[in-house]
């Protein structure tokens, strides 16, 4: 395997030049395999926009206390038993804000699934901590939160034994576990839950020494990964001890596991990587691609930063290839299934949706996904395919994107299911006070566009009339709806404001083919009245609602 990979960096090298990539990639092999030794921290080359390893002030790495990792597996052991509140209240005893910020977003996804926003972390500067949340590394375990909590929480006995320890002062629940342990009719399962139980209460209560005696007794394996944190970070246990025994499940851990141990101030850095807590400038004026190419999170948080500032297609195309399963990754691919659709490059833009297909997302993602995949069907002209899909979107449940609703309501329109495409847009307007004055515009006229085809006639007027008053000023939609109000009117016979809208269409529309064709409409309805419309009639339609 060594001598594989040192044939792939000298043939790479070779290739494209001994670029920092390359030679940073065959220090870390020499590292790895004990040809060379790391040198001193003391004595090494700080990058000059990254780590500093003397740097003081602003600009030193963050310092976890022995107390602040304390408190965060007290946190993780509260977590465990879904005490959240507990949980958080111990961490409101951190000695630095970010560090609060990792480990209270770390709580709230044990309880929620859900990944963090990384703003604080961002504006405070630590680009690696703000890179894990981006990278996703907990998605595998998002779905099934039972693999943080201790026991089997859908066992009644269970929760409702955990439930009264909880409220028992913590020398009190001690004592009532030990006489459980006492009981010669335990399970092996049971045995476990009661004796990581007993690890949590110690941990809770301060006494260190005592946890890690029970600690050394556990199999940690079958700890919920909450505990393996707690322990880990307290004892200072070797990972791999921490990690499943089986290969695949391992490989899936590890990246998540080693980084939050190292949020907390516990184990060593891989070779090549930056501390946990680096400090550093990403974004189009930074050194971490030079300084630390090899690092996965800092260089994902670096190329986030870069494609914030200036999003383009080659830049999506690389960060979706090499980020894949991140929550980064999953927008750029978004951006490029635009691009594509808009191009109407159908089968590169079923590449893309198949790639978000197959990640691991939540609904709101997968409802982005459905939005653009519907949006191709109907471009393609799959309007079946397309029909399907959005139903399938209806049904995810979840907030859709105003603009992805919208092209759902006309679509349903133009497939005659009115009444579909009516719900779509009274959920629109209900929230028109969050979207744009030409969105809000846009919704009016579809809604009286499809109550005019339902013969709803009082009702598509009354659309009309309100978007042509209320939105004067937004392109084509208020010439248009003054067309459509002066067909109804000509409809119901009332012939004198059907002509004083045809004139307003005249005198305010856009192109000349929409000014000829009011013209024409005018002069047949004079024709079909009998007389002219006069200036004593006034030349203005009143909003008659």
């Amino acid at each position: 395997m060594q001598n594989n990979l040192r044939t792939l960096l000298d043939q790479a090298e070779l290739a494209w030049g001994p670029h920092n990539f390359w030679v940073k990639a065959k220090e870390a092999l020499t590292l790895i395999t004990g040809e060379a030794q790391p040198e001193p921290v003391a004595e090494s080359k700080a990058p000059a926009k990254a780590v500093k390893p003397n740097a003081k002030g602003k600009d030193a790495l963050l310092s976890i206390t022995l107390s602040d990792r304390q408190r965060i597996a007290e946190s993780l052991c509260a977590a465990s038993l879904e005490d959240f509140a507990r949980a958080q209240i111990a961490l409101n005893e951190l000695s630095d804000p970010a560090l609060k910020d990792f480990w209270s977003a770390m709580i709230t996804f044990m309880r929620t699934g859900k990944p963090h926003d990384t703003k604080v972390l961002r504006s405070s500067g630590y680009a690696k901590a703000a890179g894990f949340w981006s990278a996703n590394l907990l998605a595998p375990f998002a779905e099934k939160r039972e693999v943080w909590f201790l026991g089997n929480t859908t066992l009644s006995s269970w929760t409702k034994f955990r439930h009264n320890i909880n409220q028992l002062p913590n020398q009190e629940a001690r004592e009532a576990v030990d006489k459980e342990m006492q009981s010669l009719l335990l399970s092996d399962d049971m045995s476990r839950m009661l004796r990581s139980l007993k690890f949590v209460l110690l941990v809770e209560n301060g006494d260190y020494d005592a946890a890690r005696e029970t600690w050394d007794a556990l199999d940690k394996r079958k700890l919920p990964l909450s505990l393996r944190l707690a322990g880990g970070m307290l004892t200072q246990e070797d990972v791999k001890n921490l990690l499943p025994q089986e290969i695949g499940a391992a490989a899936k851990l590890s990246p998540a596991l080693r980084s939050l141990l190292a949020a907390a101030g516990t184990g060593t850095n891989l070779v090549a990587e930056a501390p946990f807590w680096t400090k550093a400038e990403v974004g189009r004026n930074s050194d971490v691609n030079k300084d630390w190419p090899l690092d996965r999170l800092l260089v994902l948080a670096d190329w986030q930063a870069r494609w914030e500032a200036a999003p383009g297609q080659e830049l999506a195309r690389r960060s979706a290839f090499l980020f894949p399963d991140t929550t980064f990754s999953y927008g750029c691919l978004t951006y490029l299934t635009q691009k594509a659709i808009e191009g109407r490059y159908f089968q590169l833009a079923g590449t893309y949706l198949g790639k978000m297909e197959s990640m691991a997302t939540d609904k709101s993602a997968q409802a982005v996904r459905l939005g653009l995949k519907a949006k191709m069907e109907r471009d393609s002209g799959k309007d079946a395919e397309a029909l399907e899909t959005y139903h399938a979107l209806t049904e995810l449940g979840v907030a859709l994107e105003p603009k992805i609703r919208l092209d759902m309501a006309t679509f349903l329109q133009l497939k005659n299911d009115f009444e579909g495409g009516r719900k779509q847009l009274l959920l629109l307007w209900e929230q028109r006070e969050s979207l744009p004055r030409p969105l809000q515009a846009e919704v009016l006229f579809w809604l009286g566009e499809g109550e005019h085809s339902l013969r709803n006639y009082d009702a598509a007027l009354d659309f009309y009339l309100r978007l042509a008053y209320e939105y004067p000023k937004e392109p084509m939609w208020p010439t248009v709806a003054m067309y459509r109000a002066a067909m109804i009117y000509e409809l119901k016979g009332s012939f004198e404001p059907a002509k004083k809208f045809l004139n307003a269409v005249i005198a305010t529309a856009d192109t000349k083919e929409a000014k000829e064709a009011a013209r024409n409409r005018l002069n047949a309805l004079e024709a079909k009245s009998g007389k002219p419309t006069s200036a004593k009639d006034g030349h203005e339609a009143v909003y008659p609602f």
